[in-house]
């Protein structure tokens, strides 16, 4: 479903399969650090989507952030986590960022120590930030402009300092906000 290489290049590679939420983490020659990990689980009707998964590594810690969808053939939907140390081991596994809100598009940065800043849109801007050991510190509604599909996060990976914009629909005006290095607005 998604990949991501850090600086020296490792790789990191998800995949999802008969409700786990999977990653196999590779040295920089490919070899297999630790075996598939189960890092979380989704429900196998989710499947069908393809925007609901997606794998952030740190490029110089190697800190790994996993997010995906999680949504039920009920119309139950979360938006979770999980979040893996440079060796690989699972630090956070399945955390709640969101729930009980329709998320269809996300997208995620991590900085060069493994803080990271999350978002989506769906009516308001909505970010999480997490800190290097993967704890969920903080979350809030952004700004709302009332958007859809445009959200996304930029992030200079050394600073930790980005932004996040918004949209209210393709072609609609960018809304965007900045955070300085401390996740401060």
């Amino acid at each position: 479903r998604d990949h991501d290489v850090t600086a020296d290049g490792s790789a990191r590679v998800l995949t999802i399969d008969s409700g786990d939420v999977r990653i196999n983490c590779f040295e920089p020659d490919g070899t297999d650090m630790r075996g598939t990990i189960v890092v979380g689980e989704y429900d196998p009707w989710l499947s069908t989507f393809g925007s609901g998964f997606g794998v952030f590594a740190s490029r110089v810690s190697k800190r790994t952030l996993v997010v995906w969808r999680w949504m039920n053939e009920t119309a139950e939907q979360d938006l979770r986590y999980s979040y893996l140390d440079e060796d690989c081991n699972l630090l956070v596994s399945n955390e709640v960022i969101w729930s009980d809100d329709y998320v269809e598009f996300f997208d995620a940065q991590i900085d060069d120590v493994g803080r990271a800043m999350v978002a989506y849109g769906r009516g308001p801007t909505h970010t999480a930030t997490i800190d290097a050991d993967g704890t969920l510190t903080h979350t809030e509604i952004s700004f709302d402009i009332s958007a859809t599909y445009g959200t996304h996060v930029a992030m200079n990976p050394s600073t930790g300092a980005g932004l996040v914009a918004s949209q209210g629909h393709s072609g609609d005006v960018i809304y965007y906000q900045r955070f300085d290095e401390d996740f401060n607005w």
